[in-house]
């Protein structure tokens, strides 16, 4: 059997917290080759990068993907074998396909004129092209890639942490298939957590909150509370907002129940990052008899019936 990419603590991180980050899952080299290869379409579009007086707009979208030489990179064994780990292998339908790199929002400067907080819209976690169920493998993982070097406040994409965990449980509660958009509406209503995190809490009913919840909840501002202090839910889940930070090359790899959200820039370096998918040539086996679990479905199975349910992945 060839060496695991991931540790024990890391697999076990997978499905407790629902993210890993693996260092330069793709030559550094080759990401900034690539992060070239999108600055001449956003030069294009009026922003130069030898010219910071240009960058005006907070923001500018790509919709469209590369398939360059350099892209092409950074498709990399290591960054395979490590899905392999988290899937399983054999499952993932576009392993050796090259299929682009794709979706840009470059972020120059969002929020950057605001002191830097925790954001509290756009949380959802992926998949608008399919509907919901526990065992949908449509997504398989949320890949976020780096093609720049993002440090704290930089625009690193903010995950919740154990979020995983809430919205497998809520999906399992579902009789029917769910678009991903009420999905999500749905989700956050049935935890205070989330309701918080989104800045959608009733105050008002705070009598009526847990006192663990109510104690959380005064324990310091946005930022502290969110990003110091982690809250266990009555399930068991420990939730937690984490800045994805890291090095051009690396590459965070996210359980596809994961809520994240895109957060301020207010060092105003230029953020180069994509997302992709790992989807699944089959639906995911979360029975909780399951002998041989992929670590994604070890996570949704932990979350349904607890560690005992499993072995140690």
């Amino acid at each position: 059997m060839e060496p695991r990419i991931l540790s024990p603590a890391e697999r076990s991180q997978f499905v407790k917290r629902g993210y890993v980050r693996v260092g330069e899952a793709f030559p550094h080299e080759a990401a900034i080759r690539a992060q070239q290869d999108v600055w001449r379409r956003v030069k294009e579009m009026g922003a130069d990068p030898e010219v910071p007086a240009t960058w005006t707009k907070p923001m500018i979208h790509l919709a469209e993907t590369y398939d360059t030489p350099a892209f092409r990179e950074c498709k990399t064994e290591r960054l395979k074998k490590v899905v392999d780990e988290l899937v399983g292998v054999g499952r993932w339908t576009t392993r050796d396909v090259q299929d682009g790199w794709g979706w840009w929002p470059v972020n120059f400067s969002v929020g950057a004129d605001a002191e830097w907080t925790v954001s509290t819209g756009g949380w959802h976690w992926d998949g608008i092209q399919f509907q919901h169920t526990v065992d949908a493998g449509d997504q398989g993982l949320l890949l976020l890639c780096f093609f720049s070097d993002i440090e704290s406040h930089g625009g690193a994409t903010l995950a919740a942490s154990g979020s995983h965990q809430v919205v497998a449980r809520f999906l399992a509660k579902q009789s029917e298939p769910l678009v991903l958009n009420s999905a999500i509406s749905l989700c956050i209503k049935d935890s205070l957590w989330l309701q918080d995190l989104t800045n959608t809490l009733n105050t008002e009913e705070s009598n009526s909150w847990p006192a663990g919840f109510r104690k959380w909840h005064e324990s310091g501002d946005r930022v502290e509370r969110f990003m110091k202090i982690s809250y266990m839910d009555e399930d068991g889940a420990e939730l937690q907002v984490v800045e994805t930070t890291g090095r051009a090359g690396d590459i965070y790899l996210c359980h596809p129940f994961l809520f994240h959200a895109a957060a301020p820039n207010t060092l105003r370096v230029p953020r180069f990052m994509c997302n992709r998918t790992t989807p699944l040539s089959h639906k995911l086996d979360i029975r909780r008899d399951n002998p041989m679990p992929s670590l994604v479905e070890a996570a949704i199975i932990e979350a349904l019936y607890g560690s005992s349910a499993i072995g140690t992945p």
